[in-house]
């Protein structure tokens, strides 16, 4: 061992040999209180029972663990620091930043970053919480989850944005709800179904004429399609044409020509623009007259002929509508707060004392 510059031993033991000056040459140990070099150079190990103090300490590649040569840190490259495990870099620290390669960053505290947080996954335990007010807490607006649900809290609004759609996906990856952007179209093959109203600023499409609950009739019925003949109602002028239903109970007294509508329970009774609940099911004009709990034939879409007390009808070609007047049908829309506005055919010709119509209710309607 070489040492160079000056030497202040407080004891110098064995066998020593000085070489020169300022080199110095001890083969033996140095013990006493304190030694000062400016280099010291070995071609084997240097080692101490103590602490080893230095300003620094120059290395050429790395600094291993006593024990474990695979345990080290040290230098891999100019700027760039590497600590190993196993023969492997875990974290490599450069000028530009530091990488983990492999396991977990654990914190007992929080985790800030005055620049972005940039990560392939990230997980969350159940009822986790991604909150974005200053709080911290989650209790503005914030994403949370657990196994089988996830809540978007945005406070007093969320906006879902994108160019051209938006769509909703079952875990099959299946849309079935879609919202067109450029078309401004809503498009599910799923039903609807709202416990309030439903209103456009436009109009209103529908595929299909039938809507509401109790629409279909729910028992088995004989249908008379396209005859004339064989539909006895009591008019004064006797003629119809089209769809009826033979053989349907009735929940209330009926007279032939009033408008009805059949509730879930398979019963018909009059039919009455107030209210959506006595409006908005199937239609059907009666064909005879009865007493309630009686079986009565119900046109449900054809041509028939109507006596003017239940039925208000002027200009030819005008549509008619389900009327205030329970049993009735108007050429007036109803007007009132919550009736239902609904076409149920078209005035085509008058008589005295009673008109002919179509008899078609639409399947769309509007409440007020």
């Amino acid at each position: 061992m070489a040492f160079t510059s000056s030497y202040t031993p407080g004891l110098i033991q064995q066998s020593e040999y000085i070489y020169g000056t300022p080199d110095v040459l001890l083969p033996g140990n140095i013990s006493g209180t304190t030694a000062t070099f400016t280099n010291v150079t070995a071609s084997a190990n240097i080692s101490a029972s103590a602490d080893i103090t230095s300003r620094f300490v120059f290395v050429d590649s790395y600094i291993k663990h006593n024990s474990n040569n695979n345990t080290l840190f040290g230098f891999s490259a100019a700027n760039t620091i590497d600590f190993n495990t196993n023969s492997a870099v875990r974290l490599r620290i450069t000028d530009t930043g530091a990488n983990f390669n492999s396991g977990h960053i654990t914190a007992s505290g929080n985790i800030s970053s005055s620049g972005n947080v940039i990560a392939s996954n990230v997980f969350l335990p159940s009822n986790g919480i991604i909150s974005f007010d200053d709080s911290l807490n989650g209790t503005d607006q914030f994403i949370k989850g657990v196994d089988n649900q996830l809540t978007i809290d945005g406070d007093n609004f969320v906006l879902v944005k994108s160019d051209k759609y938006t769509r909703f996906l079952d875990d099959s990856d299946v849309s079935h709800f879609e919202i067109q952007h450029e078309s401004g179209s809503i498009v599910t093959d799923y039903n609807i179904t709202a416990s309030a109203n439903i209103s456009a600023s436009g109009t209103v499409f529908a595929e299909k004429s039938l809507s509401g609950a109790g629409a279909l009739p729910n028992a088995t019925f004989a249908l008379a399609g396209g005859s004339t003949s064989a539909i006895n109602i009591s008019m004064a002028v006797s003629s119809s044409i089209g769809q009826v239903l033979t053989g349907q109970p009735t929940g209330e007294d009926i007279n032939a020509g009033q408008l009805l509508y059949q509730r879930s329970n398979n019963r018909w009774y009059l039919a009455d623009a107030d209210a959506t609940s006595t409006s908005i099911n199937l239609l059907g004009i009666a064909l005879n007259s009865v007493t309630a709990g009686n079986i009565i034939d119900v046109l449900i879409d054809g041509v028939v002929t109507i006596l003017s007390p239940y039925i208000n009808a002027l200009a030819i070609g005008e549509p008619l509508y389900v009327d205030t007047t329970a049993g009735s049908i108007t050429n007036t829309a109803p007007s009132g707060e919550n009736d239902v506005v609904r076409i149920v055919g078209h005035h085509i010709s008058s008589g005295t004392g009673f008109n002919t119509i179509t008899f078609k209710p639409d399947g769309t309607w509007i409440e007020l």
